[in-house]
């Protein structure tokens, strides 16, 4: 993931594969993500700073050209918008920080589950799944 794209690049000579846009407009709208690897030759991805997060299917053709794709109709949705921060996959759901907010997306559709405010407020931190609990660690 850099400024303006996930790439994926050939490990023995570093040549890119396949790359996806991702737009960012300038240093400050920094591209904090990971992408996570997931079953089905897909990538979920997700930014903050109004972005939002993709579902991408990764394809190879006969010709071995590789390329990548978003699942949801909507490309780049404004959902599961992290800052320095990561999401966990369980049972079909991605759990996550939304600018500060707990929240829960499908993963198939990318469909807002439900999103929630903690009392004191959440700030921006990392999120872990330990067998079925979700644990945040907070930073301010």
């Amino acid at each position: 993931v850099d400024e303006n794209y996930v790439t994926a690049r050939q490990a023995s000579d570093g040549q890119p594969l396949w790359e996806f846009p991702w737009p960012s407009g300038s240093d400050s709208d920094a591209a904090t993500s990971q992408p996570i690897p997931l079953p089905d030759d897909r990538v979920f991805v997700s930014k903050g700073y109004g972005l939002g997060s993709v579902l991408l299917q990764i394809t190879r053709d006969e010709q071995d050209s590789w390329s990548a794709a978003p699942v949801w109709p909507e490309g780049i949705k404004t959902v599961m918008k992290t800052k320095m921060g990561n999401v966990v996959i369980r049972d079909g759901n991605v759990y996550g920080l939304d600018g500060g907010l707990m929240q829960c997306i499908e993963l198939e559709t990318g469909k807002n589950r439900w999103k929630k405010r903690r009392t004191p407020s959440i700030g921006h931190g990392q999120i872990i799944l330990i067998g079925s609990v979700l644990r945040l660690g907070i930073f301010f």
